[in-house]
């Protein structure tokens, strides 16, 4: 099998292949523990732990420079506060949209239900941003590779190469894992949304969003009983996939800077979720505002990303259920 061209194809086809098997553990009626295990034990899990070492071990030699500065707290509130803005602005034009005008009653359905929940946790989206950017305050700032994506990383034999150039202006050590914990959400959503169509039929993005752990649908919004139950075990399955990958990513970050004595950029330990969410959301927002500029039928996406943010409800022990 030739090597995957970047690491977004990589973390692809391990995304296919664990619904392909997850698909048949939910057939047979198998609990959701586990289903987590398997996700636990995938082999993207630590392909996502070796991406954040790498990214890690791309940063140290830019923090020993030490030239960057500290992140400032006014900056960081201006920061926030235009995020607060954009989170505020997409829940409106989301509530104003009310489904893509084509779409069939159960995709509307969906993309209002999804609307309606990302309204009703505008005012956790905004704390949790204020709180994540003034947590990091003090932090120091470094040289990172912008807007760095999974599509830019290869494998270049043991290493890892990177299409971005390091360089100005000075960020947060976080963004890059921020943005790449991003990308395994998107990945999550167009892996989940193509095992359905080949499991069940074509729908759209707004019905298979919907199916996440952030939004609880009423039984009746796409076929049966059995089907909801159906639909809803495998996207607890990629939910399960994606949280352990997201994980894999940031404690392999960790890990790396502790190993090479730069710990500190990262910043305290006890602020380290809240930041790195606070910098999630302001990439799910901005991915938002954009879908709903270019392309609103798959605004559900980066609605979806936004507010599992911010309503991190442990999957049941049994799966999702009516």
């Amino acid at each position: 099998m030739s090597q995957p061209a970047h690491y977004a194809a990589l973390f692809e086809g391990h995304l296919r292949a664990f619904l392909a098997s997850a698909a048949g553990q939910v057939e047979r009626g198998a609990p959701f523990a586990e289903i987590e295990a398997a996700a636990r034990g995938h082999p993207a899990v630590a392909a996502a732990r070796t991406v954040g070492m790498w990214v890690a071990e791309d940063l140290v030699p830019a923090g020993a420079a030490a030239a960057a500065g500290a992140a400032d707290a006014a900056r960081l509130r201006e920061r926030a506060s235009r995020v607060e803005r954009a989170v505020a602005d997409a829940s409106k034009r989301l509530q104003e949209l009310s489904g893509p005008a084509s779409a069939a009653p159960a995709s509307a359905d969906a993309f209002e239900e999804l609307a309606a929940v990302v309204g009703g946790e505008v005012d956790e989206l905004q704390a949790a941003t204020a709180r994540g950017f003034m947590a990091a305050a003090g932090a120091p700032l470094v040289e990172v590779r912008p807007h760095l994506a999974l599509e830019d990383l290869r494998a270049e034999g043991s290493r890892m190469a990177f299409a971005r150039a390091r360089g100005p202006p000075p960020a947060l050590a976080l963004e890059p894992v921020a943005n790449l914990r991003q990308d395994l959400a998107r990945i999550k959503h167009y892996g989940l949304n193509d095992a359905l169509q080949k499991a069940f039929r074509p729908m759209a993005y707004a019905v298979s969003s919907s199916y996440f752990k952030a939004v609880r649908p009423p039984v009746q919004l796409e076929g049966d009983l059995f089907e909801f139950k159906a639909l809803s075990g495998i996207a607890n399955a990629a939910d399960a996939w994606t949280d352990a990958a997201q994980e894999a990513l940031l404690e392999g970050f960790v890990e790396r800077l502790r190993a090479r004595g730069a710990l500190a950029l990262a910043g305290p330990e006890a602020a380290r979720g809240e930041v790195v969410r606070a910098l999630e959301l302001e990439r799910a927002a901005l991915d938002l505002a954009g879908a709903l500029d270019k392309e609103p039928a798959s605004s559900s996406i980066p609605a979806e990303a936004l507010v599992v943010l911010v309503v991190p409800a442990k999957l049941p022990a049994g799966g999702l259920t009516p």
